[in-house]
């Protein structure tokens, strides 16, 4: 039997040593890379041998569903398994939209797990029941979902910084181009690279950029 090539991605080193250890042990499972962040697993050079991603949603500089789009459009024969403890669900829902393959919690066994990543592989759409009853009890009324609803929350004022920075604009620049002080514009920058969970302007551009804030 051909071995399913797996990727395990998470920023929380317990977790990531912890699921590779349990999942190298099954027979027909080879895990090829375990990353502590997206930058790492993309930085790999074996990214096309890859089956099953098993990603975790919240890590530094690109979560989990930034690296699923890109994923999705640079390599689209790897299948992604959501592995992560957000039970949002809209976080699920426009996850799915983006047609992930699967998503369990990080409270699942192993049994559960191996049948994931099986089933996955195989091509198929796998969501555990505690998913799927979370999705059945949403209300039914509540606007579809998109990446946009999970996406940080900006005000107008940032979103303006934010483009002008991507623009290639210095801080006194941007300071002189909307009229406002050199501290207001440091201030919102500081409040961007918090809500991205950034702590560089490339980086911030860079997400920015990936989950389509700006063009």
């Amino acid at each position: 039997m051909k071995k399913i090539n797996i990727a395990i991605v998470d920023d929380h080193s317990l977790f990531l040593e912890g699921l590779s250890s349990i999942l190298k042990d099954v027979d027909n499972f080879k895990i090829l890379i375990t990353a502590s962040s997206a930058k790492e697993f993309l930085n790999q050079p074996n990214l096309a041998t890859i089956d099953v991603l098993i990603s975790d949603i919240s890590m530094p500089e690109m979560d989990g569903i930034a690296l699923s789009q890109m994923i999705k459009k640079q390599f689209p024969t790897i299948k992604i398994l959501i592995v992560s403890m957000h039970e949002e669900t809209q976080i699920i829902k426009a996850l799915i939209k983006m047609k992930i393959d699967g998503y369990l919690f990080k409270n699942a066994d192993k049994e559960l797990l191996v049948s994931a990543i099986t089933t996955v592989a195989q091509g198929n759409l796998f969501f555990s029941e505690a998913i799927k009853n979370k999705l059945i009890f949403t209300n039914e009324e509540e606007d579809e979902p998109s990446t946009k609803s999970i996406l940080p929350k900006l005000s107008s004022r940032e979103k303006e910084i934010l483009e002008l920075i991507a623009k290639g604009l210095t801080i006194n620049q941007i300071a002189d181009t909307l009229f406002i002080s050199h501290h207001t514009v440091v201030s919102h920058k500081q409040k961007l690279f918090y809500k991205f969970n950034v702590d560089k302007i490339t980086s911030l551009v860079k997400k920015a950029l990936d989950l389509e804030i700006i063009n």
